[in-house]
């Protein structure tokens, strides 16, 4: 019995995919705060998120949410992550 060899899966919100003339893709933003698409393939979609089997390393800042007009090169403003709600999270 050969079974396959297992590979890395990275899951990101269904929001952020594009899908249109170019491919499937995400927007990512590079080192100088400027968009990059990627082509990605898609293992699953569960609804609320895309689990992508290939075209990400797993280092990229990816744009949550796919916004009509947004180009390559593109400058944009990162976010800083929130903080999870009050009350949220393990017992201490």
């Amino acid at each position: 019995i050969t079974l396959p060899t297992p590979h890395r899966v990275l899951e990101v919100p269904s929001t952020a995919l594009y899908a249109d003339a170019d491919g499937v893709r995400l927007a990512t933003v590079d080192a100088q705060k400027r968009v990059k698409f990627v082509k990605i393939v898609i293992e699953r979609d569960t609804g609320a998120t895309i689990q992508i089997a290939s075209g990400l390393t797993g280092d990229e800042q990816i744009i949550k949410i796919a916004v009509p007009g947004l180009r390559d090169g593109d400058a944009v403003t990162v976010a800083p992550p929130s903080a999870p709600p009050a009350g949220s999270g393990s017992a201490k």
